[in-house]
């Protein structure tokens, strides 16, 4: 018996890490598109059509990686 509660909890252990990483990654990665995002949506950089570029806003891809 003492073997399955150690079993189980390494594997809930295992859960709670995977789910952690995944909304980290998530969030790193909003946080990068964000930044692309705004410059080049920014007029000086001389883009005529950015929304082809990146048509989605940071909140839309927020909205995506189910962080909102």
């Amino acid at each position: 018996m003492h073997h399955r509660q150690v079993y189980s909890f390494t594997y809930i252990q295992f859960f709670i890490y995977r789910d952690l990483v995944a909304v980290q990654s998530c969030s790193l990665l909003l946080t990068v598109y964000d930044v692309i995002y705004k410059a080049i949506q920014n007029p000086e950089q001389g883009y005529t059509n950015p929304n082809s570029i990146l048509p989605r806003t940071p909140d839309q891809v927020k909205t995506l990686l189910n962080l909102s």
